[in-house]
C-alpha cells in the first residue's frame, strides 16, 4: 500500500492509518514525524493550499515491504525519474528483525520534489 500525501490535512486524516500500517509503535512514530517534516517544510514554502497539481511536491509513504521496491520504481518511471538523481537517501530507523526504513528525496524542478518514504529489507542495502 501506498499513501500520497500533500500538506498538514493530509497527514491529519491519514495519521491513524499509517500508525496502523506499522505495527512496532517506535518505527511508525519515527516514520510519522519523518512524514510530518517533510511535509511541513513543504507547506512552508509553497503553502498549505496546494492542489494536486500545484508546485511543491508530495511524499509518497510505502509501507508493505513486499511491494516498496516495486511500487517506489513506478512511482519514479511516471515521473520521469532516476534512482541515480536521488537528492538524498537517509535512513530514518531500523524494524523490528531486517526492515530499515528511508527517505529520499527527488527533484522534479527547482519548485517540485517528490519525498519517498519507504521500507526495505536489509540485505537488499547491503547488496546495493
Amino acid at each position: 500500500m501506498y499513501l500520497r500525501i500533500m500538506n498538514q490535512l493530509d497527514v491529519s486524516c491519514m495519521g491513524d492509518i499509517i500508525r496502523r500500517e506499522i505495527e512496532n509503535p517506535h518505527v511508525s512514530e519515527a516514520v510519522f514525524e519523518r512524514v510530518s517534516h517533510a511535509v511541513a517544510v513543504l507547506d512552508d514554502a509553497y503553502g498549505k493550499e496546494r492542489k494536486a497539481f500545484d508546485m511543491g511536491g508530495f511524499v509518497f509513504l510505502l509501507t508493505d515491504i513486499h511491494d516498496s521496491e516495486c511500487i517506489k520504481s513506478q512511482i519514479l518511471d511516471c515521473y520521469a525519474l532516476s534512482e541515480e538523481n536521488s537528492e538524498y537517501t537517509e535512513e530514518i530507523c531500523k524494524g523490528a528483525g531486517q526492515e530499515v526504513w528511508q527517505e529520499e528525496m527527488y527533484l522534479r524542478s527547482s519548485d517540485d520534489a517528490v519525498v519517498i518514504i519507504y521500507v526495505k529489507e536489509m540485505e537488499d542495502i547491503l547488496n546495493e
